[in-house]
Protein backbone atom coordinates (compact mmCIF):
# COMPACT_ATOMS: atom_id res chain seq x y z
CA UNK A 1 0.00 0.00 0.00
CA UNK A 2 1.15 3.73 -0.97
CA UNK A 3 -0.47 6.65 1.12
CA UNK A 4 0.66 9.48 -1.11
CA UNK A 5 -2.45 12.18 0.73
CA UNK A 6 -3.76 12.12 4.15
CA UNK A 7 -6.77 14.26 5.64
CA UNK A 8 -7.37 15.17 9.16
CA UNK A 9 -10.00 17.92 11.00
CA UNK A 10 -10.61 19.11 6.81
CA UNK A 11 -7.00 19.88 6.06
CA UNK A 12 -4.96 18.00 3.75
CA UNK A 13 -1.16 16.98 3.94
CA UNK A 14 1.26 14.99 1.50
CA UNK A 15 3.50 12.34 2.82
CA UNK A 16 4.34 9.69 1.49
CA UNK A 17 3.55 6.16 3.63
CA UNK A 18 4.12 2.40 2.99
CA UNK A 19 2.81 -0.78 4.48
CA UNK A 20 3.63 -3.79 3.33
CA UNK A 21 1.77 -7.26 4.43
CA UNK A 22 2.74 -10.63 3.97
CA UNK A 23 -0.46 -12.75 5.12
CA UNK A 24 -0.50 -16.25 5.57
CA UNK A 25 -3.95 -18.19 6.26
CA UNK A 26 -4.89 -21.37 6.27
CA UNK A 27 -8.70 -22.45 6.73
CA UNK A 28 -10.96 -25.81 7.33
CA UNK A 29 -14.53 -26.47 6.67
CA UNK A 30 -16.10 -22.69 6.49
CA UNK A 31 -13.12 -21.42 9.43
CA UNK A 32 -10.06 -20.17 8.89
CA UNK A 33 -6.90 -19.13 11.06
CA UNK A 34 -3.88 -17.06 10.05
CA UNK A 35 -1.10 -14.34 11.01
CA UNK A 36 -0.23 -11.07 9.43
CA UNK A 37 2.85 -9.62 9.29
CA UNK A 38 2.89 -5.86 8.21
CA UNK A 39 5.43 -3.24 7.89
CA UNK A 40 5.28 0.37 8.07
CA UNK A 41 7.71 3.12 6.77
CA UNK A 42 7.76 6.20 5.07
CA UNK A 43 10.12 7.35 1.95
CA UNK A 44 11.94 10.41 1.21
CA UNK A 45 11.56 13.20 2.84
CA UNK A 46 10.09 15.09 5.65
CA UNK A 47 7.26 13.02 7.54
CA UNK A 48 5.99 12.23 10.59
CA UNK A 49 5.78 9.18 12.22
CA UNK A 50 8.19 6.20 13.52
CA UNK A 51 8.56 3.08 11.03
CA UNK A 52 7.27 -0.36 12.64
CA UNK A 53 6.56 -4.11 12.53
CA UNK A 54 3.60 -5.93 13.59
CA UNK A 55 2.38 -8.86 13.91
CA UNK A 56 -1.36 -10.09 13.72
CA UNK A 57 -3.33 -12.93 14.58
CA UNK A 58 -6.57 -13.54 12.19
CA UNK A 59 -9.69 -16.21 12.51
CA UNK A 60 -12.43 -15.72 10.48
CA UNK A 61 -16.09 -17.81 9.99
CA UNK A 62 -18.72 -17.74 7.24
CA UNK A 63 -22.00 -19.30 7.57
CA UNK A 64 -24.40 -19.91 4.62
CA UNK A 65 -27.95 -18.75 5.82
CA UNK A 66 -29.76 -19.54 2.43
CA UNK A 67 -30.13 -19.46 -1.24
CA UNK A 68 -28.80 -15.96 -1.69
CA UNK A 69 -27.41 -15.00 2.06
CA UNK A 70 -24.14 -15.71 3.86
CA UNK A 71 -23.00 -14.40 7.31
CA UNK A 72 -19.16 -13.55 7.31
CA UNK A 73 -17.64 -13.26 11.05
CA UNK A 74 -13.65 -11.96 10.96
CA UNK A 75 -11.09 -10.91 13.71
CA UNK A 76 -8.14 -9.58 14.04
CA UNK A 77 -5.79 -9.48 17.53
CA UNK A 78 -2.43 -7.39 17.53
CA UNK A 79 0.25 -9.97 19.19
CA UNK A 80 3.28 -7.45 19.03
CA UNK A 81 2.33 -4.48 19.93
CA UNK A 82 2.12 -0.69 18.09
CA UNK A 83 1.87 2.84 19.27
CA UNK A 84 -1.49 4.20 17.69
CA UNK A 85 -0.40 7.72 18.78
CA UNK A 86 1.66 7.88 15.25
CA UNK A 87 0.66 7.26 11.52
CA UNK A 88 2.70 4.49 10.91
CA UNK A 89 1.58 2.43 13.44
CA UNK A 90 1.23 -1.23 12.44
CA UNK A 91 -1.65 -3.47 13.88
CA UNK A 92 -5.53 -3.25 14.30
CA UNK A 93 -7.58 -5.49 16.91
CA UNK A 94 -11.19 -5.50 15.68
CA UNK A 95 -13.97 -7.74 14.67
CA UNK A 96 -15.95 -7.58 11.88
CA UNK A 97 -19.43 -9.07 11.06
CA UNK A 98 -21.01 -8.94 7.52
CA UNK A 99 -24.17 -9.91 6.08
CA UNK A 100 -23.32 -10.84 2.18
CA UNK A 101 -25.88 -10.99 -0.63
CA UNK A 102 -25.08 -13.08 -3.62
CA UNK A 103 -26.50 -14.33 -7.04
CA UNK A 104 -25.14 -18.21 -7.16
CA UNK A 105 -26.81 -18.69 -10.25
CA UNK A 106 -25.81 -15.84 -12.22
CA UNK A 107 -28.07 -13.74 -15.11
CA UNK A 108 -27.55 -12.85 -18.37
CA UNK A 109 -24.98 -13.74 -20.58
CA UNK A 110 -21.99 -11.53 -21.77
CA UNK A 111 -19.51 -13.22 -24.01
CA UNK A 112 -21.49 -16.45 -23.39
CA UNK A 113 -20.92 -16.48 -19.81
CA UNK A 114 -23.30 -15.17 -16.49
CA UNK A 115 -22.46 -12.24 -14.75
CA UNK A 116 -22.16 -12.70 -10.81
CA UNK A 117 -23.20 -9.75 -8.74
CA UNK A 118 -23.25 -9.40 -4.69
CA UNK A 119 -23.41 -7.00 -1.81
CA UNK A 120 -22.80 -6.60 1.51
CA UNK A 121 -23.47 -4.97 4.77
CA UNK A 122 -21.53 -4.69 7.74
CA UNK A 123 -19.73 -3.43 10.59
CA UNK A 124 -16.00 -3.23 12.44
CA UNK A 125 -15.76 -2.51 15.85
CA UNK A 126 -12.56 -1.98 17.12
CA UNK A 127 -10.52 -2.12 20.47
CA UNK A 128 -11.04 1.06 21.42
CA UNK A 129 -15.12 0.40 20.86
CA UNK A 130 -15.15 2.52 17.73
CA UNK A 131 -17.91 1.43 15.56
CA UNK A 132 -17.83 1.81 11.58
CA UNK A 133 -20.90 0.70 9.49
CA UNK A 134 -19.43 -0.29 6.16
CA UNK A 135 -21.38 -2.04 2.77
CA UNK A 136 -20.27 -3.00 -0.83
CA UNK A 137 -21.87 -3.68 -4.24
CA UNK A 138 -19.95 -5.83 -7.32
CA UNK A 139 -19.94 -8.39 -9.68
CA UNK A 140 -17.95 -11.29 -10.84
CA UNK A 141 -17.33 -12.41 -14.72
CA UNK A 142 -14.87 -14.69 -16.43
CA UNK A 143 -12.38 -13.94 -13.01
CA UNK A 144 -12.82 -10.69 -13.22
CA UNK A 145 -14.18 -8.98 -9.95
CA UNK A 146 -14.97 -5.22 -9.72
CA UNK A 147 -16.28 -3.75 -6.39
CA UNK A 148 -17.45 -0.63 -4.73
CA UNK A 149 -17.21 0.00 -0.71
CA UNK A 150 -18.23 2.81 1.34
CA UNK A 151 -17.66 2.70 5.43
CA UNK A 152 -18.40 5.89 7.43
CA UNK A 153 -17.79 5.47 11.70
CA UNK A 154 -20.75 6.17 13.89
CA UNK A 155 -18.06 7.38 16.82
CA UNK A 156 -14.32 7.52 17.61
CA UNK A 157 -11.82 10.79 18.02
CA UNK A 158 -11.47 13.58 16.55
CA UNK A 159 -8.55 15.53 15.57
CA UNK A 160 -8.62 19.37 16.06
CA UNK A 161 -5.32 21.35 13.89
CA UNK A 162 -4.29 23.80 16.90
CA UNK A 163 -2.17 26.03 14.54
CA UNK A 164 1.09 23.79 14.93
CA UNK A 165 -0.21 20.15 15.24
CA UNK A 166 -2.87 17.54 15.98
CA UNK A 167 -1.72 17.24 20.06
CA UNK A 168 -2.39 13.36 20.38
CA UNK A 169 -4.12 11.86 17.92
CA UNK A 170 -5.20 7.98 18.01
CA UNK A 171 -4.77 7.01 14.24
CA UNK A 172 -6.19 3.99 15.10
CA UNK A 173 -9.47 5.32 16.11
CA UNK A 174 -10.45 8.10 14.23
CA UNK A 175 -13.79 9.40 13.30
CA UNK A 176 -13.08 8.79 9.53
CA UNK A 177 -15.43 8.12 6.74
CA UNK A 178 -14.44 7.03 2.68
CA UNK A 179 -14.90 5.14 -0.18
CA UNK A 180 -12.70 2.37 -2.28
CA UNK A 181 -13.23 1.12 -5.52
CA UNK A 182 -11.42 -2.29 -6.56
CA UNK A 183 -10.39 -4.48 -9.21
CA UNK A 184 -9.27 -8.36 -9.06
CA UNK A 185 -8.54 -10.95 -11.63
CA UNK A 186 -8.34 -14.61 -10.76
CA UNK A 187 -6.29 -16.99 -13.07
CA UNK A 188 -5.55 -20.65 -12.09
CA UNK A 189 -4.79 -20.57 -8.12
CA UNK A 190 -3.44 -16.80 -8.27
CA UNK A 191 -5.27 -13.40 -8.08
CA UNK A 192 -4.14 -9.95 -8.76
CA UNK A 193 -6.17 -7.18 -7.39
CA UNK A 194 -5.89 -3.35 -7.18
CA UNK A 195 -7.36 -0.89 -4.87
CA UNK A 196 -7.92 2.69 -4.95
CA UNK A 197 -9.46 4.41 -1.27
CA UNK A 198 -10.42 7.94 -1.41
CA UNK A 199 -11.17 9.79 2.09
CA UNK A 200 -14.09 11.90 2.69
CA UNK A 201 -13.38 12.54 6.41
CA UNK A 202 -10.32 11.69 7.99
CA UNK A 203 -8.41 9.30 6.19
CA UNK A 204 -5.53 8.91 3.62
CA UNK A 205 -5.54 8.63 -0.25
CA UNK A 206 -3.85 4.99 -0.85
CA UNK A 207 -3.54 2.95 -3.43
CA UNK A 208 -2.99 -1.13 -2.88
CA UNK A 209 -1.98 -3.43 -5.10
CA UNK A 210 -2.08 -7.50 -3.98
CA UNK A 211 -1.35 -11.21 -4.94
CA UNK A 212 -2.79 -14.16 -3.90
CA UNK A 213 -2.19 -17.66 -4.15
CA UNK A 214 -4.40 -19.97 -2.72
CA UNK A 215 -4.38 -24.25 -2.77
CA UNK A 216 -8.05 -25.26 -4.12
CA UNK A 217 -9.91 -27.65 -2.42
CA UNK A 218 -8.48 -30.86 -2.72
CA UNK A 219 -5.22 -30.46 -4.07
CA UNK A 220 -2.10 -32.22 -2.48
CA UNK A 221 0.65 -30.71 -1.48
CA UNK A 222 3.74 -32.49 -2.99
CA UNK A 223 7.46 -33.14 -2.34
Amino acid sequence: MSIDRVQLDGRDSSPRFYRNTLALVGGRGRGTLGLIYQEATKGAGVAPGVPEEGLMLTAGFDQVLSRSFRLDLAARVGLTGTDEHQPLYAEDTDVRANLVWFDGDGFGLFAGQPVFPSGYLGTIVNRFGRVQAVGGVGSWWRGLGTYLTVFRSLNGDQPRFDGTGYGDVNFANLRNAGYSLSLSYEWRDLELGVKRNFPIKNGSEDLTLSLRYRISPGRRLSR
